[in-house]
């Protein structure tokens, strides 16, 4: 990656929800860049601030009551944030591209799957409607859909799970995106399909060189599809590193207790005692206080005072390996 120019930068992004009983600090202070043709994993529990990160990015967030408070968020040169709505309606869907969670509530149930792909070409790409039709049929065939010029006349309704969300991932990368935003592109799919969206995901990715942010609570996800990860926690992020680096020597309690908690397979099968999985004590603070030290020392089985009193700051501690910590040196002696 040395020497290449970012095509995401995101410094500093302050994201705020201002609600009648406070302020929100949903994104507070985050700072990574994506380069072209790689996977970058944000991972962390739920309400750390992932899926807000990835809608500010398109400006998306719900205002009232959200609203970017600070940050730059730069994409080939050009901050988006000081963008007319009118130039940012041309980059969503056509040079950033999103793959929400859910794609029963993504997709319109009133039209057609062709048309809502068809749509979106002839909106970005000026194509007459006969081009955006064959186009939609050949990126439904792409993404292994049967029978793809018949079930273009189809409704999301009469799609499985798991055809859905190979929709969503054909409406997305219609137009060729640079940025491919995948918001838990596997959740509630089974098992044998999740495995065919990610083989999928990774086909598209080497034909057409799209970078992709991979939002995702699964670490072992993370492992198969990304090659570095940003691991988040209250609206922060507390460690970035690249893949291997993360799982062989995390330097964050934070990230160390994510990976204890992975199941093994057959840990449990061979022992008359089982040992119990492991956990993350208490509960992910309110992001309406203000915390003055560490957001995860309440938590942490390593906190020390100061920890209390003063968030530590980022460090790169290795090259590409940033953590937030106060104990990250002793940390990264022990066992992962």
């Amino acid at each position: 990656m040395a020497g290449l120019v970012p095509l995401l930068e995101i410094e500093d992004l302050r994201t705020h929800f201002f609600t009648r009983d406070g302020i929100v600090r949903a994104v507070d202070g985050v700072s990574f860049a994506v380069m072209p043709g790689e996977t970058l994993a944000l991972v962390g529990e739920s309400g750390c601030g992932k899926s807000v990160t990835s809608l500010s990015v398109l400006r998306l967030i719900a205002s009232p009551p959200g609203r970017i408070v600070d940050g730059r968020i730069r994409f080939l040169g050009q901050d988006l944030l000081q963008l007319p709505e009118r130039k940012m309606r041309a980059i969503r869907g056509n040079e950033i591209s999103m793959i929400f969670q859910e794609p029963m509530t993504s997709l319109n149930p009133v039209l057609s799957i062709g048309r809502q792909i068809s749509e979106t070409l002839t909106l970005h790409r000026a194509m007459s409607q006969r081009d955006a039709e064959q186009r939609a049929v050949e990126m439904l065939r792409l993404v292994g859909i049967p029978e793809p010029a018949q079930r273009m006349r189809q409704y999301p309704h009469e799609f499985s799970g798991g055809m859905r969300q190979r929709v969503m991932i054909a409406m997305a990368l219609a137009c060729d995106p640079k940025l491919l935003i995948a918001d838990e592109p596997t959740t509630a799919l089974d098992v044998t399909v999740q495995a065919q969206i990610l083989n999928l995901m990774r086909q598209l990715k080497a034909k057409t060189g799209t970078a992709i942010i991979l939002i995702t609570h699964s670490l072992g996800l993370v492992a198969e599809m990304a090659q570095r990860v940003v691991v988040m926690y209250g609206g922060r992020k507390v460690e970035e590193a690249p893949v291997t680096a993360l799982f062989q020597r995390p330097r964050h309690p934070y990230t160390r207790a994510l990976l204890r908690s992975v199941p093994r397979l057959g840990s449990s099968l061979t022992d008359r005692a089982p040992a119990r999985l492991a956990e993350i004590p208490g509960v992910v603070p309110s992001l309406k206080e203000t915390i003055e030290g560490c957001i995860f020392a309440p938590r942490c089985a390593h906190a020390l005072e100061r920890c209390r009193q003063s968030y530590p700051p980022l460090e790169e501690k290795t090259a590409g390996h940033w953590v937030a910590c106060w104990e990250a040196d002793r940390l990264a002696e022990l066992p992962a």
